[in-house]
């Protein structure tokens, strides 16, 4: 992890999920807190001031793993989307969706239940202040139920709205909780004029339009995959898709597929029915 400078007041600590840092007059803001406690420690060590308060993009585990840790050593307010709130004070809830039942073994670690923490204030779109600085934040729904970026001084920490080229060519199957949102989400962004950008995950720059297009490009690409694989279950259009190597890879990549499912049926692209005690998934 190190501590890089974008401009006065505003830098971010890189690693395998980077973290946000705004700095004010009596201490400083995380925008994310990384996986676990490990992470909170070296991001605490790095900084000269003291963590007033945690800004968190969403719930998932890599972003809110280290608050617990933050707030017991610093009693640091949390901050964080209204839904996505829920998710951050009972992580069961996480394993549990991807499950859809009380979930195994293999869902149930740090990967994808951070510790539970207590979220002190939560925020829709639009400005607020913390700590004297005003920040503003920006719905960026699809990823997760109720993701959201964070931009100070023409700066935006996009959390996980999309992933870097390099990201998309390793994990070829994209987290979505609605796709539909993704795309508004994807165009959205594209809208955007802001001076620097800072993915969770990838190098932070002046442009990520590109990104953002390879972004539509991987959806639109998975989609017309899922229309050649038609007239079968979700089980079967899944192992042809991307056969998983591990249970956790499994429903990650389920989850995914069910909201390109629902989407594309929104859109009237396909259509289930039962065929045999299965359901099928077929164009109308």
């Amino acid at each position: 992890m190190e501590l890089n400078r974008i401009k006065e007041g505003v830098s971010f600590l890189s690693g395998p999920t980077n973290l946000g840092v705004i700095e004010t007059d009596d201490g400083a803001i995380l925008i994310d807190s990384g996986m676990d406690d490990d992470t909170a420690r070296r991001a605490l060590n790095l900084l000269e001031k003291k963590v007033r308060a945690v800004i968190n993009t969403h719930s998932h585990a890599d972003h809110c793993g280290g608050n617990a840790f933050i707030k017991k050593r610093t009693d640091a307010q949390i901050f964080a989307p209204e839904l996505e709130s829920c998710f951050i004070e009972h992580p069961l809830l996480e394993p549990s969706y991807l499950y859809s039942a009380f979930p195994v073994r293999e869902l149930r670690n740090k990967f994808f239940m951070a510790k539970p923490s207590k979220v002190d204030s939560t925020f829709e779109e639009g400005m607020i202040s913390v700590m004297g600085r005003n920040i503003k934040m920006i719905a960026l729904p699809g990823h997760s139920i109720n993701h959201f970026g964070i931009e100070v001084d023409n700066v935006f920490f996009c959390g996980d709205a999309f992933l870097s080229e390099s990201v998309l060519e390793k994990h070829s199957f994209p987290l979505y909780f609605n796709v539909g949102e993704e795309k508004e989400t994807l165009n959205k962004l594209l809208s955007l004029k802001e001076e620097y950008y800072v993915p969770s995950h990838g190098k932070p720059g002046t442009s990520v339009s590109d990104t953002i297009k390879a972004n539509i490009e991987k959806i639109e690409e998975i989609e017309n995959a899922i229309l050649q694989g038609i007239g079968k279950s979700a089980e079967e259009i899944l192992s042809e898709l991307i056969p998983a190597s591990n249970p956790a890879e499994y429903f990650l990549c389920r989850a995914s597929l069910m909201a390109f499912l629902s989407h594309m049926q929104e859109c009237n692209k396909i259509e289930c029915r039962m065929e045999k005690g299965k359901l099928i998934w077929t164009t109308p």
